[in-house]
């Protein structure tokens, strides 16, 4: 499943530009390459927001306490935490973002218990 996020055009290499989807903040960019990135618009670390932060090439600096991001993989580069990222599609100018297909065998029911089907016992 797809969700648009956001024309390529409106990208680019220097800021993320913020998209609200489904009630929830994703920062979306242009690494130096050209790649197009998603990731959590917040540092794990303390929550700062990181469209704040230094872009530099490929990464992206917290403004509050120095911590560093390697926005192709979303690891940090001088600590032991990671950015979340999400999956994107371009196609024809469209950046998607790329989510789990719904399980549409399954029941909505919060517990689910499947039909057991017992051996006949022959005593």
């Amino acid at each position: 499943m797809r969700k648009r996020l956001c024309l390529l055009q409106e990208l680019n290499s220097e800021k993320p530009t913020l998209v609200v989807n489904d009630g929830k903040k994703v920062a979306v960019m242009k690494t130096a390459d050209g790649t197009v990135v998603a990731f959590s618009p917040f540092c794990p670390h303390a929550r700062a927001n990181l469209l704040h932060g230094r872009f530099e090439k490929d990464r992206v600096t917290c403004h509050w306490h120095g911590w560093t991001f390697d926005l192709a993989s979303g690891e940090g580069t001088n600590n032991d935490s990671c950015l979340s990222m999400f999956p994107v599609e371009v196609e024809a100018g469209v950046v998607y973002l790329v989510t789990e297909k719904p399980e549409t065998d399954q029941p909505d029911d919060e517990y689910f218990m499947p039909e057991i089907k017992w051996k006949k016992d022959n005593n």
